[in-house]
């Protein structure tokens, strides 16, 4: 496991491959994570998956991608590192490995960018002010999830 807090470069280190293992309930365990396969949250580019997960008794997102885009995953947990302060940024929690994937736990997000657009468009529709609406906090975290991925794939 790689985990924020760690000496400065500490993200680009690369562990041994962590088990795999089927769980008794049906959801699966890589290292220190565990995420059911069955709640798929969202996809990304090139095969990657984000499911709902826990790290350390927190609920996260367990963002799943191919190894052979490990350079990329690196980049974006250096990205989210630099932007760990941030009020709009999701949180980076850890890295695990196994020989296909390489999955990262990220801060948990109820709502979508997706939600906050249909939310501003339903208060502009029923003639209320353009202000941005006011999102629960499950949903601003899903805002900042959306944020990172974007600067992602900005890059």
């Amino acid at each position: 496991t790689t985990a924020p807090g760690a000496a400065a470069g500490a993200a680009a280190v690369v562990a041994a491959p962590a088990m795999r293992m089927q769980l008794a309930d049906g959801r699966q365990r890589v290292g220190a994570l565990v995420f059911d396969r069955r709640r798929t949250l969202g996809y990304g580019s090139s095969g990657t998956v984000v499911y709902d997960g826990e790290y350390g008794g927190r609920r996260v997102a367990v963002k799943r991608v191919l190894l052979d885009f490990h350079a990329v995953a690196q980049q974006e947990i250096q990205l989210l590192l630099e932007s760990d302060e941030h009020p709009h940024v999701v949180r980076y929690h850890a890295q695990e490995i196994d020989e296909q994937f390489v999955y990262l736990a990220l801060s948990y997000c109820a709502g979508t960018l997706a939600d906050l657009v249909q939310l501003h468009t339903a208060a502009v529709a029923a003639g209320q002010p353009q202000q941005p609406p006011q999102l629960q906090p499950q949903q601003q975290q899903q805002q900042r999830v959306d944020t990172a991925a974007a600067l992602t794939a900005a890059v």
